[in-house]
C-alpha cells in the first residue's frame, strides 16, 4: 500500500526522497474497512433482497415467493386473481376520508405503506369517485374489498400513483402531494423518457462537441482572457451603475405621476435609498479595482498558467473518470450492504384502526411494517454510512491530489517560461499519491467525513423538528445547519491546500494544512481576488459551452435525420443544455483544482524563495508585476541542478539545503519543520 515498496522502484527527483505521511490513518482506514467488511456479512447472512425488491403485503407475506402464509391457489382462483407467484407488483390502497384528520405526514405515509396488497396487475381507476372500481383482496376472513381511486404503473414492483392521469381523483391528488413529490416527477418521467430515447443520437453527438467545446475554449481563453476578465469587471460597474440610474428614474416617474403609480408612492423613499446603495456600491467596487489592479493581474496569470496545465497535459480529464469507479464500487457496495441490513429487520403485522371522520366509525385491519425499534441493525447502517462518506472522501482526495501533484510538477520543472510537466504526469501523480499519502488523505478525509456525518444527523433531527411545527426550533435547526454547512466549506478549503503542500513538501496532514494555512493568510489578497475572477471566468465559460452545444443541438433536431421521432424540440434542447452543463461543470471542476494548486505554488514560491541561492519560479509576466527578479548566478545554478528537461526534477541533487520550490522539492524538509 503506501508504506511499501524498495528505493529502486521510486521516480527519480520528485519521488526519490519522499516518504510515507500518515500512515496511522491509513492503518485505522483499513481496520475501519474489516468492520465494514463484518457488517456486509452480517447484512448478507441475515437479509433478505427478496423481501425489498418485491414488497410485501398487508399480512407480511412476500409478492411471488410462495410460504405456508400465502393465500393459496384454490382461494386465489375462487377470487379470480390467478396464483400467487403471478403477483409481482404490490398496489397500495388509497381511500381519502382515512387519510384526513390530524394525523401527520409521517402517519398518512406510514398507514399508506402498511396496506400493500399483491396483484398481478396494476389496477385501473374508472375516474368516477361515486362509483370507483373495486379490488377485492385475499386472506379468508380477513378479505377486503378496496376502491381505485388512482391509476397506476409499475415501476420496481410499486405501482406508482400517477398524478398526471385524468381518471386519478382529485381528492387522492391532494393526498399524495402532501405525503410525497415524488409520484408526480415519476409521472412526469414517462413523458421525459419517449423524448430522451427519441434524441439518442443527438445526445450522444453533443457529449462529444461538449468535451471538445470545453478544450476549445479554454485553449481560446487562454490568449484573451485578460481582454474577458477586464471586460467582465467593467460590465459588472456599468450593471450597478445602471441598476441605480433605473431605479431614481423609476422614483422620479412615480413622483411625477402619483394618480397613476398610486400603489407604489409609498415606496418612492425606499427606492431612492435602492438607488443610493446601488451608487455606493458602484464607488466601493470602482476603488477595489482600483487599487487591487496589480492583484488582478496576478489572477489573470495564474488562470493562463492553469490554462497551459490543462491544454498540455489533456490526460489529466481522466483522473475524475477514473476516480467515479471507485466511487461507484463504494456506492454499489455500501448500497447493497444497507439494502441487507434493511431487510433484516424484523417484520411486524399488528391490527390498523382506521376511523372513517364522516360515520365516526371505526374498523381494524391487519397492516405490516419494518420495527421502528432502535436495534443493532440500526448502529450498523449508521457505521455504514460513515463508512461510505470516508471512502468516497478519500476517493475525491485522492483525485484532487493526482491534479495537484500535475499542476506542481508543472509549475516547478523549470525556472522560467519553459515549464511542462513530465511525460505521464497524470500517472506518476497517482503512484506518488497511493504509495506515499494514503495516510494523509485518510486523515483530510476523516475529518471531513465526521462533519458530513453530523450535518446528515442534525438534518435529520431538523426535519422531526419541522414535522412538529415548533417554530423557534425550526428557526435553530435551520441556523445549525447554516453553521454546519460554512464548517464544512471551511474544511474542505483547508484539505485542499493541505494536499497541494503536501505535494510540495511530503509532510503529514497537520503540518502541510499548517502550512497552507500560513501560506493563503500571508497572501490572502491574492488568493481573494485569484479565487473571485476565476469563478467569474469558469461561469461564463459554462454559459458559452452550453449556448454553443444548444445551438448545435438545434441544428442537428432541424436540419438533419437526427431530428425525427423528436415531437417537443424544446424537451431535448433543455435536456441537452442540462447535459452539457453538467460536462462542463465536470470539466471546469479540474481547471478549478488546477487553479488551486498553482495558486498556492504561486503563493508558496514568493513566500520561501528569494531569487538568489533560492530562485523564483514566475514566468515574465508574474516577475514584472511584482518586481521580483532572479540574479544571474540563480538561474544558471538552478539551469544546472535541473539538467536536461525532462519535467521531474533529477535525483542527482548535491546541494543539502533544498528548499521547497527548488528542483528536487519535497526531497528534504525546510529546516526547523
Amino acid at each position: 500500500m503506501a508504506c511499501c515498496g524498495s528505493d529502486a522502484q521510486r521516480q527519480p527527483g520528485l519521488a526519490e526522497r519522499r516518504h510515507c505521511t500518515d500512515c496511522t490513518f491509513l492503518l485505522l482506514f483499513l481496520l475501519f474497512w474489516v468492520g465494514m467488511v463484518f457488517i456486509s456479512y452480517v447484512g448478507y447472512s441475515n437479509g433478505d433482497l427478496w423481501r425489498l425488491y418485491y414488497g410485501t403485503d398487508f399480512m407480511g407475506n412476500v409478492c411471488t415467493r410462495p410460504s405456508p402464509q400465502v393465500p393459496s391457489d384454490v382461494e386465489l382462483r375462487r377470487l379470480g386473481t390467478g396464483n400467487w407467484t403471478e403477483r409481482q407488483n404490490i398496489w397500495y390502497p388509497i381511500v381519502p376520508d382515512h387519510f384526513y384528520g390530524n394525523d401527520t405526514i409521517a402517519e398518512k405515509a406510514r398507514k399508506f405503506l402498511s396496506l400493500g396488497v399483491c396483484v398481478k396487475e396494476c389496477p385501473k381507476s374508472n375516474g368516477n369517485a361515486a362509483k370507483p372500481n373495486m379490488l377485492t383482496t385475499y386472506g379468508g376472513n380477513l378479505s377486503q374489498v378496496w376502491p381505485v381511486y388512482y391509476d397506476s404503473k409499475p415501476i420496481l414492483h410499486r405501482c406508482i400513483p400517477d398524478l398526471l392521469s385524468d381518471t386519478t381523483v382529485d381528492s387522492v391528488k391532494d393526498v399524495l402531494r402532501e405525503v410525497t413529490s415524488i409520484f408526480e416527477g415519476t409521472s412526469m418521467a414517462f413523458s421525459l423518457g419517449q423524448e430522451v430515447v427519441a434524441s439518442r443520437h443527438v445526445f450522444a453527438i453533443c457529449l462529444g462537441t461538449g468535451v471538445l467545446f470545453c478544450f476549445l475554449l479554454t485553449w481560446l481563453f487562454r490568449y484573451i482572457l485578460g481582454l474577458l476578465v477586464y471586460v467582465m469587471l467593467i460590465l459588472l460597474e456599468v450593471l450597478i451603475v445602471a441598476g441605480g440610474l433605473l431605479l431614481l428614474q423609476a422614483a422620479s416617474t412615480i413622483t411625477a405621476n402619483p394618480d397613476q403609480y398610486s400603489l407604489y408612492t409609498d415606496y418612492v423613499v425606499a427606492i431612492r435609498v435602492a438607488a443610493g446603495v446601488c451608487f455606493g456600491l458602484a464607488v466601493v467596487y470602482f476603488l477595489l479595482l482600483f487599487f487591487f489592479i496589480k492583484r488582478i493581474r496576478i489572477a489573470i496569470q495564474v488562470l493562463k498558467i492553469a490554462s497551459k496545465v490543462m491544454i498540455t497535459t489533456p490526460s489529466v480529464i481522466l483522473v475524475p473518470l477514473v476516480m467515479l469507479v471507485g466511487v461507484i464500487a463504494a456506492t454499489v457496495w455500501c448500497g447493497l450492504t444497507a439494502a441487507y441490513l434493511q431487510s433484516s429487520a424484523r417484520l411486524v403485522v399488528e391490527d390498523l384502526a382506521i376511523t372513517d371522520p364522516i360515520t365516526n366509525n371505526t374498523f381494524v385491519i391487519p397492516a405490516s411494517h419494518l420495527s421502528r425499534e432502535q436495534d443493532l441493525g440500526t448502529y450498523m447502517q449508521l457505521y455504514n454510512f460513515f463508512g461510505f462518506l470516508w471512502t468516497v472522501g478519500i476517493v475525491n482526495a485522492m483525485s484532487f491530489m493526482t491534479i495537484s501533484f500535475v499542476a506542481v510538477m508543472y509549475y516547478f520543472s523549470t525556472v522560467g517560461e519553459d515549464k511542462r510537466a513530465p511525460v505521464g504526469a497524470v500517472f506518476i501523480g497517482l503512484c506518488l499519491t497511493i504509495r506515499y499519502h494514503l495516510g494523509t488523505l485518510a486523515f483530510g478525509a476523516l475529518i471531513l467525513a465526521v462533519m458530513q456525518f453530523v450535518r446528515a444527523i442534525a438534518m435529520w433531527v431538523q426535519k422531526r423538528l419541522e414535522a412538529s411545527g415548533n417554530a423557534p426550533a425550526k428557526w435553530l435547526g435551520r441556523c445549525v445547519q447554516c453553521y454546519l454547512a460554512c464548517l464544512q466549506r471551511i474544511v474542505e478549503f483547508a484539505n485542499r491546500n493541505a494536499y497541494v503542500v503536501c505535494c510540495i513538501e511530503s509532510t503529514g496532514f497537520c503540518r502541510s494544512c499548517c502550512r497552507g494555512v500560513e501560506v493563503v493568510l500571508s497572501n490572502l489578497v491574492d488568493v481573494g481576488a485569484s479565487n473571485f475572477i476565476a469563478d467569474a471566468v469558469f461561469v461564463f465559460i459554462k454559459l458559452c459551452i452550453v449556448a454553443l452545444n444548444t445551438v448545435l443541438a438545434w441544428v442537428l433536431v432541424r436540419n438533419t435525420e437526427f431530428g425525427e421521432g423528436i415531437q417537443v424540440v424544446y424537451v431535448c434542447l433543455v435536456l441537452v443544455a442540462i447535459v452539457t452543463w453538467v460536462v462542463a461543470s465536470i470539466f471546469m471542476h479540474i481547471y478549478d483544482a488546477v487553479q488551486d494548486s498553482i495558486l498556492l505554488c504561486f503563493c508558496y514560491d514568493k513566500e520561501r524563495n528569494n531569487g538568489a541561492n533560492r530562485p523564483y519560479y514566475f514566468t515574465a509576466e508574474l516577475a514584472d508585476i511584482l518586481n521580483k527578479y532572479n540574479a544571474p548566478s540563480a538561474n544558471s545554478q538552478a539551469v544546472a541542478r535541473d539538467g536536461p528537461i525532462t519535467g521531474v526534477p533529477q535525483a542527482s541533487i548535491s546541494n543539502s539545503n533544498v528548499f521547497p520550490g527548488e528542483p528536487g522539492f519535497a526531497a528534504k524538509r525546510l529546516p526547523g519543520a
